[in-house]
């Protein structure tokens, strides 16, 4: 399914699947009980009899689905499904695709959308310059990351305990309460100095109420493998 297209908006949706199952070589009773399964799949059943021009923006990204879906491919190619949808129909693509992958189909999805492609994807491959420069599973490429952020809340921090917490990590927030709790943001180059850090506190005699990595985002480590160049991606 191409991220911009234009189907028959005189014809009902009936008429334009019956129109495509006739492209793809279907036989009419074939292609009868492929709309009808088809139309539930991507939840426009009941609105077979409506012309497309009466459709919303949404309604007809499930029917560009419908479209994809006649010939029941092993593979589907879509481009950008998500694109200028709101909220609401996003997510109503997002619950389609991900009924898709449970029904087993393979799905190849191309989308500059990267919160969209954290919520469905599998594996990831980003592409600079026409090349892949990374690629895996999703939890895979967000440990990538040449740094990774901590969120350390703790109680008691001296002036001697932040100095030694500044040796083995960069301070990159500090939010200070009423009750003598200090909230930091710190970046470390390494997730074994997480360790190392609970011992510095404890033995500073410090109180740890949380200590925890930061999670990567998809669009963090684009932004990263991005960094100084000004080429599409």
């Amino acid at each position: 399914m191409p991220e911009n297209f234009r189907y028959h908006d005189w014809m009902t949706a009936a008429e334009l699947l019956e129109f495509h199952g006739t492209l793809h070589g279907l036989s009419r009773g074939e292609a009868r009980q492929r709309i009808a399964q088809t139309l539930v799949m991507v939840g426009l059943k009941g609105l077979e009899k409506r012309l497309v021009r009466t459709f919303s923006k949404g309604m007809q990204q499930r029917l560009g689905l419908a479209v994809a879906l006649l010939p029941r491919p092993r593979l589907l190619f879509l481009d950008e499904p998500t694109s200028a949808l709101d909220p609401m129909g996003r997510r109503e693509i997002r619950e389609i695709m991900q009924e898709l992958q449970d029904r087993g189909m393979a799905i190849f999805l191309n989308s500059h959308l990267l919160t969209e492609v954290e919520k469905v994807c599998l594996k990831v491959a980003v592409i600079k310059n026409g090349r892949i420069v990374a690629t895996g599973r999703l939890e895979e490429l967000l440990g990538m990351g040449r740094h990774h952020e901590v969120q350390l809340d703790v109680g008691g921090l001296a002036a001697e305990l932040l100095q030694r917490i500044e040796q083995i990590s960069t301070v990159l927030h500090r939010e200070d309460d009423a009750a003598g709790r200090s909230k930091l943001r710190l970046r470390v180059d390494d997730r074994d100095k997480l360790p190392l850090l609970a011992e510095v506190v404890v033995h500073a005699g410090g109180k740890i109420y949380n200590l925890s990595m930061v999670q990567n985002s998809l669009e963090d480590l684009f932004m990263e493998l991005m960094a100084g160049e000004n080429a599409d991606a």
